[in-house]
Order: C-alpha cells, then structure tokens, then sequence
C-alpha cells in the first residue's frame, strides 16, 4: 500500500491525506443520518412495542435537529473533500508532468532509443490523465468505502454478532472473485497499454510521413498499418471490458446476497424469540446504507488497479538514472581528448578503442565515408551518450565528472537535422541564451547570415514557424540554428553539416562569420564537401570507428590515402552533369 500511495502520487503521498480525511469525514457524517432516522423508528414504534407508552417529543425534536446538524456537517466536509481531492488531483498530475518533463531531459538519448516512438507520449498524457482521473474521482472514495465498511462489523457485532456475521458472511466470497481477477487484469491491462503505444507510434509515423507518403502513392500500405494498430486496440479493449465484466458483476451480486442472507437471519432469530425487533430494524436500516459504499468500493477496484499499473510505468521513468556529474566544466581549458573509446549503440560497436586529440582555440574536422561515426563523435562530446569503455577529457577532467548542466553551458551545437520549436522566430533563436537581449539576438541574426530574410517577412521576427520549422526552407532553418550557436557564445562549437543546406553565396558569407567566430574557440567540424575544411588547423580521417588519417589538408592530400580519394571523388562529381540521354 505504502509503495501504491507513493507511485500514485508522484513522491507525495502526503499531498493524500486531506482529500481522503474530508471524504471520509463526509461519508461518516452522513451515517448519522441513518443513525439518527433509525432513533426516530425506535421512538415512533415505541407504543407498538409497550402499549400504553406515548412517543417522547423532546427525544424527536432533538434527533430532527441532530439530523440538520449531520446535513450541515456533511455540506461542510463535502465541500472541503470536493476542493482539496480536486486540487490535489490536478496539481499532481500537472507537477508530475513538469518534474518527468524535467527529468527526462537529464537522461542520456540511450533512453529514448530503447523506446518506442508513442510510449513516452502515452505515458505523459494517456498515464497522467488516467491519474487526474483516479486522483480527482475514485481514490478518496475508494479510501473511505473502504475504512467505515471494515469498522462497521466491528461495531455492529456489540449490537449482535449473528446479525453481523450474516450481513458480512458473502464478503470473503466477493473479494475472493475480484482478486481472481487481478491476475488477468493485469496481463490483458499490459497488453491494452501496449496497443495504445502502438497507436501512437504509428499515428506519429504517419502524420510525419505524409510528404513521402503522398510522393510516393504509397497511402494504402502506410494507412494499413494504422489501421491495423487502431483494430488491434478495440479488440483488446473490448477483451478487457468484456473479460472482466463477469467478475465484477458477479462479486457485486455476491456481496449484495448479504443483505438478503442478513434478512433471512433476523427473521428467522425473530420467529424464535432470540432477537429483538428492534435490532432487526437497526440492522435494515444500516445494511442498508452500508453496502452501497461497499459496492462503490469493489466497482472502483479495478479502475484504482489500472492507475496503480499507469502510476509504475510513470515511476519506473522517474527513477530511471540521470546522468552523473557535479563537478564543474572549463576549469582546465578546452581540448578534448578521446581515450581508448568504446561505444555502440546496439550490439555492433561504433567505436573500438578510439584515440585522438582535438587542441584549444582551433578548428577540427572530423571526415570520412558515411557511417563511419563522425557524427556519433559530437553526441559523444556532448554526453548525450555515454561512452561504454575509455574516457573523453576536456581540459583534461573526464566528462562524466561534470555536472551535466555545466558542460553543455559550454557548448554550442549546430545538428545536420535542424529542430524549430512551434513558436516566433524570435523566441526560436533566444533558445540560445533565455536571457538575451533584442540587440543581441538580431546581431546573431546577421552574423548567420539570416537577418535579412527575417525582416523580408511579414511579421518579422514575430513571425511564427510551424512545427519543426515547416513553413521554412532548409537553409533558412539551418541559419537560424546557426544564431543560436552564434547567440550562445560558447567556447566550444560542434558543427554537424552546418552550411549543408546552404547555397553557394550564403555558404560564403556563412564560411566568413563562422572563421570570426571561432577564433578564440574549439570547434569540431563535421563535413561531407571537403573544399569547405580544407583550411582547418587538424583534419581527423575516420573509416569503420577508427582513426585512419590525421593531419593538415596539404599532409593528407601528400599522403595519398582515404583523404586524398574522397577529394578525388569529390573533384569528379563536382563535373557531373545530367545527359540527354
């Protein structure tokens, strides 16, 4: 229980205890009403029971004024239950959200690459929402259903034990159902979360796929394969719905057979002199207000069992281990240093062993034939991944000794793939430096050679960009990840294909901010044209994760190796031209 109360509320179990006080308070109180009305019965068949006997009107006053008294108490703690379930409800869920948000920004990418495509999706909303709804309209009365049914018998046994045993004797029977029901809800529950992941993974696919969708034709395969996600999520919906049913309609009518067991007791104990028509009544007029809540409880049971599922997955994120670090970045300068690196990311390795050194306040190029790991080498620097043997120093600390945080305030990186956040041109390059001034931000602008084609919009920058930077073309998206970097000022730089999208002048003009940029900075560069690092201090040659090749241009051209065929290669191509066939 201790565990459950934990998951479902994010750490804050403590955040429980009002919302399950005031719904029991709430519960309890409106017994009285049933307490009250059964002294009302007693007194009004008193000259029943003792003729002669009148009804005493002070004792009727006082039990109709207990009953406003119970109806004014009940309103009071309805309304504190209604406001601290609801409140804390929502506000855990919407700081769980935050907190995971948060936290999964702090994991490396390995995380996320072991997943599938809609799981952490499904998680932050389908998980969360099924908390909101747990949490706001099931727990507390799950709670309080199941805290005065378990006092109940207790009490009603000092009254009479026959009568209390027979108003409770089909209770073992009902719970024995629904714990055998545990056991398939939790396989079919699995598979249930399984199908909506897939669901959303391929909705994800095919919302992002259109383009190559509708270039391709291909629409009836693509849309089949949704298809059949959504298909296979009604049917295991339906299995669930369906599959549990019978249990939960059957323990309920099991449970209410008690009343009727009850009944059958007292008049029979009635005919034979042992038991007091009062009691009797008693027990109807209680039993009666005792097994709705105990129904309550056991049809909230499942759904409570689904949030607990939902509450683990949430958890089992949340305490999935951040990546390690406090020390402090830079202290020691800004050369990076691979050492007998190891890393893959599956089973076959990138990397094996890997060796080299990148100086301080110089340009480095990294090249090589696709899939050799050139980009694989930045992600590395940067800690998105952690290497799996060796070490990378900069400024001769190993990486994995600094606090996260603090090395990527130190770094500035430009990626092949360009990602726009839906927002204003504006606030998409202040990601750069949330503090930054307008002044500083257009001047980044200009030196990304993106200013002018800025201020030709109809908004400027205000304008906003679709989701990704859609609305934008690719050498306009790159220029403005570009001013991040340049708005960020780090001191040191990766550069992943950075003017790859680019044409021919604003490759230029960008080459020309890019050498006074980096003046003073380490900067990593990754390129497939060669003539654009051709005058980079070190040029580091890969091929199959190993450095084959390093030096200047003009030493590895002289070399006449892998460098000086890729530039061959690169010569030829550059004379290619479309024939008429």
């Amino acid at each position: 229980m201790r565990n459950l109360l934990y998951d479902l509320s994010g750490g804050k179990p403590s955040a429980l205890i009002k919302p399950v006080l005031y719904t029991t308070l709430d519960t309890f109180i409106k017994g009285w009403f049933s307490f009250f009305a059964l002294l009302i019965i007693l007194e009004l068949i008193k000259p029943l029971q003792t003729p002669g006997e009148i009804i005493n009107f002070t004792n009727l006053t006082m039990y109709c004024l207990g009953i406003l008294a119970s109806a004014a108490l009940a309103t009071l703690f309805a309304v504190l239950s209604f406001r601290h379930t609801y409140t804390s409800a929502y506000s855990l869920a919407a700081q769980g959200r935050i907190e995971l948000a948060e936290h999964l920004r702090k994991l490396p990418l390995g995380f996320f690459h072991a997943k599938e495509p809609g799981e952490l999706a499904a998680t932050m909303l389908n998980d969360y929402t099924l908390l909101e709804h747990t949490l706001s309209h099931v727990f507390s009365r799950f709670m309080a259903g199941l805290l005065l049914p378990a006092l109940t018998p207790l009490l009603l046994a000092f009254v009479d034990v026959r009568m209390a045993i027979a108003m409770f004797v089909t209770l073992p029977a009902a719970l024995l159902l629904i714990y055998l029901s545990l056991k398939l809800q939790q396989v079919w529950g699995s598979e249930l979360n399984a199908a909506k992941i897939d669901c959303s993974g391929r909705l994800q696919e095919y919302l992002a796929g259109m383009k190559v969708i509708k270039a391709c034709n291909s629409g009836g395969a693509s849309f089949g394969r949704l298809k059949n996600a959504w298909e296979n999520l009604m049917h295991k919906s339906i299995k669930i719905e369906a599959g549990l049913a019978p249990f939960m309609l059957l323990a309920t009518g099991v449970l209410r057979s008690g009343l009727t067991v009850m009944i059958l007791s007292g008049v029979y104990l009635l005919q034979g002199g042992s038991l007091d028509v009062t009691v009797l009544v008693a027990f109807l007029v209680i039993g009666a207000q005792i097994f709705e809540p105990l129904t309550a409880t056991l049809v909230s049971f499942n759904e409570l069992t689904f949030a607990a599922m939902a509450a683990r997955r949430i958890s089992a994120i949340r305490t999935a281990p951040a990546l390690s670090g406090a020390g402090a970045a830079g202290q020691g300068g800004y050369a990076i240093e691979f050492e007998r690196v190891g890393f893959g990311y599956g089973p076959e390795a990138v990397f094996s062993n890997l060796t080299f050194s990148i100086p301080a306040k110089a340009v480095t190029a990294i090249v090589g034939p696709s899939g050799s790991g050139k980009s694989t080498i930045l992600r590395l620097i940067a800690r998105f991944w952690e290497v799996q043997n060796g070490q990378i120093r900069i400024g001769g600390t190993n990486i994995r000794e600094m606090e996260p945080e603090q090395l990527l305030k130190h770094i500035s990186i430009v990626f092949q793939d360009v990602y726009l956040f839906h927002d204003t041109i504006y606030n998409n390059i202040k990601v750069g430096k949330e503090d930054a001034t307008g002044e500083e931000i257009e001047q980044a602008a200009r030196l990304a050679q993106c200013h002018d084609f800025i201020t030709a919009l109809p908004q400027g920058y205000d304008t906003l960009v679709g989701e990704g930077g859609s609305t934008l073309s690719g050498g306009e998206k790159q220029r403005i990840s570009l001013a991040r970097a340049f708005l960020k000022n780090a001191p040191i730089i990766l550069l992943d294909e950075a003017t790859a999208a680019l044409d021919a002048e604003n490759e230029r003009q960008l080459q020309q901010a890019i050498n006074a940029l980096v003046s003073s900075k380490t900067v990593v560069v990754i390129a497939h044209r060669l003539k654009t690092i051709k005058n980079a201090a070190n040029i580091i040659v890969l091929a199959n994760g190993q450095v084959v090749e390093q030096g200047s241009h003009e030493q590895l051209m002289n070399n006449q190796a892998l460098y000086r065929r890729l530039w061959d290669l690169q010569e030829q191509s550059g004379r290619w031209q479309i024939s008429n066939g």
